[in-house]
């Protein structure tokens, strides 16, 4: 590419307004996707620990009254 033929050296191409509509929305919508799968994962996580203490709370009081027959 020859460098001369551009005002400054470099040339000014002009994107379409509903290009950086599109940018702008798709950048949204993977920002919002993320947000989503991040809530999911804590949700799972929250849940999942208080279903491994209640568990591990029933396992000690089966365990407890397994010992006293």
């Amino acid at each position: 590419m020859n460098s001369w033929r551009y005002e400054n050296g470099e040339p000014r191409a002009r994107i379409d307004t509903w290009k950086i509509i599109l940018f702008v929305v798709d950048g949204i919508c993977a920002l919002l996707l993320a947000a989503w799968a991040v809530m999911a994962l804590l949700k799972f996580r929250t849940r999942w620990t208080a279903e491994t203490s209640a568990q591990s709370a029933v396992d000690a009081a089966g365990d407890v009254a397994a010992a006293n027959n």
